[in-house]
């Protein structure tokens, strides 16, 4: 669900630049098959720990893709301060003690989001990794009655009056 939020979000910026659109389409991707893992899951689908682990792999390269498109950006391309006056020129005076070292802030502002992001995400993809494994065994190692009634469960189709007995 969050990863929809921040879809919605970013596509609110794909209106006026680019790289907004590359994160808007990018996180609806991540978006989907984050909802599909989920309800492969729900199914008791071992394919949805798969799907959520490679989803993160996914969203780890477009994190470090979109920070690096932004680092050469604002290294290499228009000083970031100018380019702001340009837009918004109201924001001239309030920003002004910040002329000289503009670039850097920005430079600064994504290499603390890939020096975050790249452990995070590292942990939460090995975390999905190591769970197929565990998955795979209560599937296997789990009664066949109380599998059905985990499906059942998940359905909403359990009752106080219920077929699943041992």
């Amino acid at each position: 669900m969050t990863l929809a939020l921040a879809a919605l979000v970013s596509l609110s910026f794909a209106l006026f630049s680019f790289k907004g659109l590359v994160a808007a389409v990018g996180l609806s991707a991540a978006a989907w098959f984050e909802f599909r893992g989920y309800a492969k899951l729900r199914r008791l689908d071992p394919q949805g720990v798969t799907i959520l682990t490679r989803n993160q792999v996914g969203l780890t390269v477009l994190i470090v893709g979109y920070c690096l498109w932004c680092l050469a950006d604002a290294w290499f391309g228009p000083d970031p301060y100018e380019k702001v006056v340009s837009l918004r020129p109201e924001l001239a005076q309030p920003l002004e003690p910040y002329a000289g070292i503009f670039r850097q802030m920005v430079v600064m502002i994504y290499v603390i989001v890939l020096a975050v992001s790249l452990p995070v995400q590292a942990l939460v993809i090995r975390y999905y990794a190591t769970r197929r494994g565990n998955f795979r065994a209560y599937l296997d190692q789990t009664p066949g009655w109380v599998l059905r009634w985990n499906r059942a469960e998940l359905k909403g189709e359990v009752g106080e009056e219920s077929e699943f007995r041992p």
